[in-house]
């Protein structure tokens, strides 16, 4: 594949193609979310439904800052691959997976003895802070994979590859949304079915993404200390501030849940239904601000502006058509 695929051809054509296969993937993950708490609602408890939003809530935050360093990761490999300079690419993508991985895992670490503290603050009691940490104590761990899976996925939108990108949200989703109700309802697992099936689901999605980087565009170099060392300050100049502007939601969701809480656990799983249907509206604006980064990375790289001042002229264009269409 050519280095620099962004910077040559439409870019009107580049911002749509990235918009729309991170639109599919992303509007897969939030369908295959809701799902997930509707089976879980079908159970006919409310607790249980109120417990999987306030433990989302909690993993709504390590999210956030995966996201950050995907951010981060596919801003400096896109840079370095429209500069045609291939080999920091592969150098800056290994440093971003290792720190990526390792940043999940600190954080998972950190937030797993404190569980119930956590929960407590968001207002979860009884039952249903029991059944969230149940939950959570299943889930929590693999946020490395998250990372990592995350990571790769940043890498093969930064080489341009759209496909294979896309495929791996939607590898993801596709295996929760098999295996849920056969967790939960075949085998009657219950909730726990439910975390099972996000832990499964992960280890395909960080497999598919393997494939893809590593594999296929070997795009991944193995990084040495030194690497890891030099790296580390580009890829947090990035991550820090896209960490401070992804907690907002998180930060703001944590706060709701509490206010919630004081209605009852009906009140919070109804917030929980709500925080699943907005976003399938939304995942469209969602998917193109993300997928424009490669784009502009690229052309950064190549040191074309003329054509950075389009792909946001494009990405503005299509955004108005779609919010109102």
């Amino acid at each position: 594949m050519h280095a620099g695929r962004f910077t040559q051809g439409s870019t009107m054509r580049h911002v749509l193609v990235m918009s729309l296969t991170s639109a599919v993937g992303l509007i897969a993950i939030f369908f295959v979310d809701f799902l997930s708490l509707m089976y879980v609602a079908w159970l006919g408890s409310t607790e249980k439904t109120a417990a999987i939003n306030f433990a989302s809530i909690v993993l709504f935050f390590l999210i956030s800052t995966n996201i950050a360093m995907m951010i981060a990761i596919s801003a400096l490999t896109s840079r370095a691959l429209g500069a045609g300079h291939r080999g920091e690419a592969r150098r800056l993508a290994g440093s971003g997976v290792a720190l990526g991985t390792a940043l999940g895992l600190l954080l998972a670490a950190l937030a797993f003895p404190f569980l119930g503290a956590i929960l407590s603050g968001l207002g979860a009691q009884g039952e249903t802070a029991t059944i969230a940490r149940r939950y959570l104590e299943i889930v929590l761990p693999t946020n490395p994979l998250l990372a990592a899976g995350m990571a790769y996925s940043a890498v093969l939108r930064a080489a341009g590859d759209a496909r294979r990108a896309m495929w791996v949200t939607l590898s993801g989703g596709i295996a929760t949304a098999i295996l849920d109700p056969v967790l939960i309802f075949g085998l009657r697992l219950d909730v726990t079915g439910a975390a099972i099936s996000v832990l499964l689901s992960r280890l395909i999605f960080v497999a598919v993404g393997y494939r893809g980087a590593v594999a296929k565009h070997d795009l991944v170099g193995r990084p040495s200390l030194a690497a890891l060392a030099g790296d580390c300050k580009p890829l947090a100049r990035i991550a820090l501030p896209a960490v401070l502007t992804n907690l907002a939601t998180p930060a703001a969701n944590a706060v709701l849940a509490r206010v919630m809480a004081n209605y009852g656990v009906a009140a919070v799983a109804a917030s929980g239904v709500i925080d699943r249907v907005v976003p399938l509206a939304f995942g469209g604006v969602f998917a193109l601000s993300g997928a424009i980064g490669p784009v502009l990375g690229q052309n950064w790289g190549a040191r074309l502006f003329p054509r950075m001042h389009r792909v946001l002229d494009d990405a503005l264009i299509c955004t108005l058509v779609y919010v109102t269409a």
